[in-house]
């Protein structure tokens, strides 16, 4: 016999059924909740406390050690340690400046490093009475184009700065002549009475002529 189904007796189970279901949800989700709060995701450190501060103080021996025997922090003067760079004309950044260091009656250049400047010891001190000479690699060995590369192009009348340590710490000097000379020539790190920025370009190889070029020499007066 054929009974026919009430349409609200299926709708009513089906209501019953999503109840059910959005119960659920709601305490799983709570459930999750209080885990979560019990339980973070934020990891426990690894690494105790004590032992990240010894190896803190470690990194900061070690850096202060380099700091102190890097040339490119030492000057005539044994100050505070500084950064001292050297501007041309027209540059965008500065050339960092070291020491380069006198062995008898020569200069060691072998440790100048690339896109460096180095200050011959025993020559005036940049801003002092004297002749500050700076000599830079003209190329590396690769043939590319290194610190004084530009030299040449430097002009009369044209203005480089020195910063020793800081932007106050500036010195302008304006240059009054630039030459060739040859290899053997040292009148150009003699010393003078006023305050002389000498740049000497170290000899660059020549493969046409088998030989080093002429090193350029620029030199500029202090002007402040």
């Amino acid at each position: 016999m054929y009974t026919r189904q009430h349409p609200m007796g299926n709708y009513q189970k089906r209501g019953c059924s999503g109840g059910c279901f959005l119960f659920s949800l709601v305490i799983g989700i709570l459930g999750g909740t209080i885990l979560f709060l019990n339980n973070p995701l934020t990891p426990e450190p690894t690494v105790p406390a004590e032992q990240l501060m010894n190896d803190l103080a470690t990194l900061n021996a070690m850096k202060a050690e380099v700091s102190s025997n890097s040339s490119l922090f030492n000057n005539n003067n044994n100050d505070a340690l500084a950064v001292r760079r050297l501007y041309l004309p027209d540059a965008i950044s500065g050339l960092l400046i070291q020491t380069v260091a006198r062995r008898g009656e020569e200069w060691d250049i072998s440790d100048l490093q690339q896109n460096t400047v180095g200050h011959l010891e025993g020559t005036a001190w940049l801003g002092d009475r004297g002749n500050t000479v700076l000599v830079g690699y003209y190329e590396d060995d690769f043939g590319q184009p290194d610190a004084f590369y530009a030299l040449g192009d430097i002009e009369v009348g044209e203005q480089i700065i020195v910063e020793d340590g800081s932007f106050e710490n500036r010195s302008v000097y304006v240059v009054v002549d630039i030459f060739s000379t040859t290899a053997d020539d040292r009148s150009m790190v003699r010393d003078v009475e006023t305050p002389r920025l000498t740049l000497i370009t170290c000899d660059s190889w020549n493969p046409e002529r088998n030989a080093a070029n002429d090193p350029i020499i620029v030199v500029a007066e202090l002007l402040n």
